[in-house]
């Protein structure tokens, strides 16, 4: 089984062509959505969170007819486990195929940017869509796999007071927010007067951290932000902690342990420090996309030789640090989301 992730921002153009291009077989959705699962899912079963209607089944009522008992299936690391799409401006959106391993692969980078996760107590919160990479696999499944709560609720938009009332009433210990958000709740005066913060890490990225940001996160709530680099193609492979290391602010950080990170240029040949050339990361890797869903040609130009190109240019100073310098392509973000 490979699960297809959709976010309930997309129009019914994006989730049908995810559905179709996935031979999906169940669309699995919430009340809110239910109309526009429909009108999307073709073939494809249609099963509600919320309660069945219309036809739709309640996908919680199927559990509970089910036999109760269940066989687990063996693995292995390399088996495909989900599917992301990425899009670019060369074409259609592409879907990152992304391995059991990959779960694995994530934690060296969770447990060490959320200053040696998990410890007692912790609850873990972050704004970030569970449909995409981050919210997915830096927040959502790390968490499980140690046991540690995630709140989750629903909300229209980011609201920063709303954000930190809830921080506040379910003692969220460790958090993953984007620069954009964080500036919202900037807006907020006096938030550590005003709620009972209990939070002890924060991890950003996704665009730059600027030093405003960097000095507020110090002053109002008294952590440090402990930054990450990566894409949905292969994520968290760079950062800086700053329990561990030095930070030098504005860089991306350095490698994290368990990848291997340069600077190449087109050929694959990796450059001396101080050259501009493309952020790449070398296979075999633990959090490394298997490959685009039935592309292998865009599979072939993602990689030059075991190089993964990122298609962010950069530069690695002397001391090992990454410094971003733009994108290779016309890709753009916003709020933490790359957008073609």
């Amino acid at each position: 089984m490979i699960s297809v992730l959709c976010s309930v921002l997309f129009g019914a153009d994006a989730v049908s062509y995810r559905v179709q291009t996935s031979g999906a077989k169940v669309v699995i959705t919430d009340d809110a959505n239910l109309d526009k699962a429909i009108e999307v899912a073709g073939d494809a079963r249609v099963l509600c969170v919320d309660g069945g209607r219309g036809g739709v089944a309640d996908f919680w009522a199927l559990l509970r007819e089910g036999a109760g008992t269940f066989a687990t299936v063996d693995t292995a690391a390399d088996d495909p486990a989900f599917l992301l799409f990425t899009s670019g401006t060369t074409g259609p959106a592409k879907g990152a195929l992304h391995a059991h391993r990959s779960l694995l692969g994530h934690m060296p980078c969770i447990e060490m940017q959320h200053d040696f996760f998990p410890q007692p107590g912790d609850v873990v919160w972050s704004p970030a869509d569970w449909a995409w990479i981050a919210g997915l696999m830096d927040v959502l499944m790390p968490s499980w796999f140690h046991g540690v709560p995630v709140l989750a609720f629903r909300s229209v938009g980011f609201d920063p007071e709303q954000a930190f009332h809830m921080m506040a009433k379910h003692h969220v210990t460790n958090t993953l927010l984007v620069p954009t958000m964080i500036r919202l709740m900037k807006q907020v005066p006096n938030p550590r007067s005003r709620y009972e913060l209990k939070v002890r890490s924060l991890i950003s990225g996704g665009e730059a951290v600027g030093p405003e940001i960097i000095e507020w996160t110090q002053d109002a709530l008294g952590i440090r932000i402990n930054e990450v680099f990566g894409q949905t193609e292969c994520n968290l492979v760079l950062g800086h902690n700053a329990a561990l290391m030095a930070p030098k602010p504005g860089s991306l950080g350095q490698p994290i342990p368990g990848h291997v990170g340069a600077i190449v240029d087109g050929a694959g040949n990796e450059l001396p420090a101080g050259e501009v050339g493309q952020i790449a990361f070398r296979r075999p890797d633990p959090v490394m996309l298997l490959e685009y869903w039935n592309n292998p040609v865009a599979t072939r130009d993602k990689f030059a030789g075991d190089w993964l190109l990122t298609g962010d240019l950069g530069v690695r100073d002397e001391d090992g640090y990454f410094w971003y310098r733009s994108r290779a392509d016309d890709v753009i973000t916003s709020a933490g989301y790359r957008i073609g």
